[in-house]
């Protein structure tokens, strides 16, 4: 299976099935002939039904065996069954027969149906397949080809008025003739291919696959009556192309996220790997997904050909279908990194399907209630001015979202099998598609005449309390990037053509940071008055990720100004007398207590200088947890982090290694 290195029909998915869900048909009582192999014609009420298109990815429905018995029950009857084979000799199949099997129908195709019947019944095994392939040839041509003769002639077999031939009720009724014509059929030769093949592709009308494993099985039980080339072949191609035109069509009327689950349903009928990591949860184990230009080529491939059979009418409108369909707005356009010049980092979430801002914004409200993640993404050429996205951010914040993706283009490594979309264009190189740098709102402050500020004071306490107890700042300007904090100014790193290493030098900075502030997590990015958006990704890359990948600062906002910064440089010596302490410990089972030692071992580098030291615990058997080495405040830290731990393990001793060394 495709996986990227950096579940199942539609209805598997629980955000895309909220969304698509089919209008009811209203049942309305109608009379409908159908032939049981072993009793006389009967009619029973069934609801109002039609020829539409077969949505393989309809919820779950009754197995057709029990569907069928059910039937056959309601009808209710028995009579004298036809004749078994040994009792007579079979009549044979003249030509005249099969000259009148042809698609548009004849004014005798009706008759001759009955004839192969009557043919069938009497044990003629060819007049039974002659009799299914007909009437399967029929229920195609008059569904996709949407011939109105085909429509009337089943009508006629179905004992059903034509103008009741609409809905899925018809397809479920044709389904089940068809697959009773595939017992006749195995009744009379236990072997017959046709009859086999034609109990699968009937089956899968009348039941259809349930969930994406069932959907895998079936597609490629369809492509295997396609690749023998039988009597069928064609039918099977049919549905295979109607799967994905299914598809296509449903993402017509889905958002972004909808789009690419339907779109990644086409993968089933067109390739032949399992299609199984495009439908994963998170878009890190997600390959890019299928774009519409290579689906439709494939579908037009599956439409070209069959033309030289009774279908090649129905192969034709498919044809035409996928070429007005390619052409006819309706899909969103794929965000092509190059094309839209965004800006390239190393390091970034692949983009999971928000909103993006466009021009209009009027109905963004509407697309982020809908989503409800609360997140816009922002898709800015790399070279235009940064504080655009200031003001797209404040745009996305008046429509209830508290995230802004920017868009950046980065690349992704994939894993892929033979057979897979990806397989032709993808080989050792990593592919560049569109990432997501994701700012919280909760630190923007309105550019408006009347800010809110009651409003943005809440939400910076919540950001301050949740991610950062310095509040550090990264000023973005075209000449330096400056690190600061209302405590004080911790570095400056000068920028330009001159000096390209500012993300490798802040990166450094930021790791010393995290060392002497573990618990910090957040960090705000102010992009300056001439400051590109590819300058800010930058920054905000190097704020978020280390420069082999793992997180770094994992909560990343935007604002509009930087802080009000203290004189002096006491923060900045502060930061580099914390970012040398460390501690070890001994048995290592301890090791999940370190950080609780390390606030207490921060807290006294606060006032004082660190001391290095070892501190030994002892805890005998019924006594008092006791401790050596160090001074008083070391052994305090010691015994806060570790006793409850050495107590629940009966632990009779421990030792603590304080370093201030930053070794």
């Amino acid at each position: 299976m495709v996986r990227a290195e950096t579940s199942n029909s539609y209805a598997d998915d629980e955000r895309v099935a909220s969304k698509h869900k089919a209008a009811a048909n209203t049942p309305a009582p109608c009379r409908h002939g159908m032939r049981n192999l072993r009793t006389n014609w009967q009619w029973c009420p069934c609801p109002a039904w039609g020829l539409g298109y077969v949505s393989a990815m309809s919820v779950l429905r009754t197995l057709f065996s029990g569907l069928v018995i059910a039937l056959f029950a309601a009808c209710g009857g028995s009579g004298k069954g036809p004749s078994s084979p040994a009792d007579k000799p079979a009549p044979g199949v003249t030509a005249t027969i099969r000259a009148q099997l042809t698609i548009p129908p004849n004014e005798q195709s009706l008759a001759v149906m009955r004839d192969l019947e009557g043919l069938s019944d009497a044990g003629n095994a060819e007049a039974a397949i002659l009799h299914a392939h007909y009437l399967m040839d029929l229920f195609d041509d008059a569904r996709f080809a949407e011939r109105a003769s085909s429509r009337d002639v089943l009508a006629e077999i179905a004992g059903r008025p034509k103008d009741a031939m609409r809905g899925p009720a018809a397809t479920q009724a044709l389904a089940e003739l068809l697959v009773l014509d595939a017992d006749r059929i195995l009744e009379l030769d236990r072997k017959s291919r046709m009859g086999q093949e034609l109990r699968v592709l009937a089956s899968y009308d009348a039941v259809g696959p349930a969930n994406r494993g069932e959907v895998f099985q079936a597609m490629q039980e369809l492509k295997r009556i396609r690749d023998k080339d039988g009597p069928l072949a064609a039918n099977a191609n049919l549905r295979l192309f109607g799967y994905c035109r299914s598809a296509l069509l449903d993402a017509q009327r889905f958002d972004r996220a909808g789009q690419r689950i339907a779109l990644s349903h086409c993968l089933y009928p067109l390739y032949s790997s399992d299609p199984e990591p495009y439908f994963a949860e998170h878009s890190e184990e997600r390959p890019p997904p299928p774009d519409l230009a290579p689906l439709a080529s494939k579908m037009r491939e599956l439409a070209s050909r069959h033309s030289d059979t009774r279908l090649g009418q129905a192969f034709a409108s498919q044809k035409a279908w996928i070429e007005n369909y390619s052409k006819a707005p309706g899909l969103v356009s794929k965000i092509d990194p190059l094309a839209l010049r965004l800006p390239t980092v190393a390091h970034a979430r692949p983009y999971d399907d928000a909103p993006i801002l466009g021009a209009d914004a009027s109905s963004l409200g509407s697309e982020v209630l809908a989503d409800g993640r609360g997140q816009v993404a922002i898709a800015f050429a790399s070279e235009r001015p940064a504080t655009d996205v200031l003001k797209a951010a404040e745009t996305i914040s008046e429509a209830g979202a508290d995230t802004a993706l920017l868009l950046v283009a980065t690349s992704q490594r994939l894993r892929v099998p033979k057979g897979d979309y990806w397989s032709r264009d993808v080989g050792d190189a990593p592919i560049l598609r569109a990432g997501q740098i994701a700012f919280s709102l909760a630190r923007l402050e309105s550019t408006k005449d009347n800010p809110k500020e009651r409003s943005a004071d809440t939400k910076a306490a919540q950001w301050n309390a949740q991610h950062s107890d310095l509040t550090l700042h990264l000023l973005v300007s075209p000449s330096k990037w400056t690190l600061a904090s209302p405590l004080g100014r911790i570095a400056e790193f000068a920028v330009g053509d001159k000096d390209a290493s500012a993300p490798e030098v802040l990166q450094k900075a930021l790791v010393e940071v995290r060392k002497a502030y573990p618990d910090e997590q957040g960090i705000i990015l102010v992009p300056e008055p001439g400051t590109s958006v590819g300058a800010l990704a930058l920054a905000a890359e190097a704020a978020h990720h280390r420069p082999d990948g793992m997180p770094l600062f994992p909560r990343l906002a935007i604002a509009s100004k930087g802080p009000k910064v203290r004189k002096g440089n006491q923060l900045a010596v502060r930061i580099a007398r914390r970012a040398l302490a460390s501690i070890s410990v001994d048995p290592e089972i301890l090791s999940s207590k370190v950080p609780v030692a390390m606030r207490c071992y921060h807290a006294l580098a606060n006032t004082n200088k660190l001391k290095s030291a070892t501190v030994r615990l002892e805890l005998p058997e019924g006594g008092r947890l006791s401790a050596t080495g160090g001074n008083s405040r070391l052994q305090a830290c010691a015994k806060d982090a570790f006793a409850p731990l050495m107590k629940s393990n009966a632990l009779r001793a421990a030792e603590v290694q304080f370093s201030a060394t930053g070794k």
